[in-house]
């Protein structure tokens, strides 16, 4: 009987000391939603940021509004960057988020004054999404790694958006 209990104890230690893998490592669904689950956890949002220039904005289209979420020029270097934005209020188990990097096959990276489109170097990335609202409120993770790949930085914006009619 101690055996049984030795063994089972054994198995338990084993289990909890077997490296989980990291956020990274995961599909691009887990991946998904655990930056969706991360942004939901957070209590402290930024307008901007000292790493790059975000902002949004807003178009009508026909059946409602398109939002457009632009992060541009760096002032760091950032490696494969992906970004998620969220709308409050709507359920993204059931509606696709506005993200970029986290299903695409390409990775893209972000470095001051360095563009080749064809190596996945560019100048700034846009998550675009629908609302059904003219105004809403944006929840958005831009998240990259240091170059040698081993550092993951995060960070969390809260940006209101509304769509301006223009008048002539």
């Amino acid at each position: 009987m101690k055996k049984i209990i030795c063994i089972l104890l054994i198995g338990f230690l084993l289990c909890g000391c077997a490296s989980d893998m990291s956020h990274e490592e995961t599909n691009p669904d887990e991946r998904y939603y655990g930056m969706i689950t991360l942004i939901k956890d957070c209590d402290t949002f930024q307008q901007e940021s000292g790493y790059f220039d975000i902002s949004a904005e807003m178009a009508a289209i026909d059946d409602g509004y398109r939002f457009y979420v632009v992060v541009d020029k760096p002032r760091i270097a950032m490696y494969d960057v992906n970004i998620l934005c969220i709308e409050n209020g709507v359920d993204y188990t059931k509606n696709m988020a506005a993200n970029v990097g986290i299903f695409d096959e390409k990775k893209y990276n972000m470095i001051p004054n360095q563009i080749n489109i064809d190596k996945g170097y560019v100048e700034g990335l846009v998550a675009s999404g629908i609302s059904t609202d003219k105004e809403c409120e944006l929840y958005v993770l831009v998240q990259w790694k240091s170059k040698d790949l081993s550092n993951i930085k995060r960070e969390y914006f809260k940006l209101d958006v509304s769509f301006m009619e223009k008048y002539d």
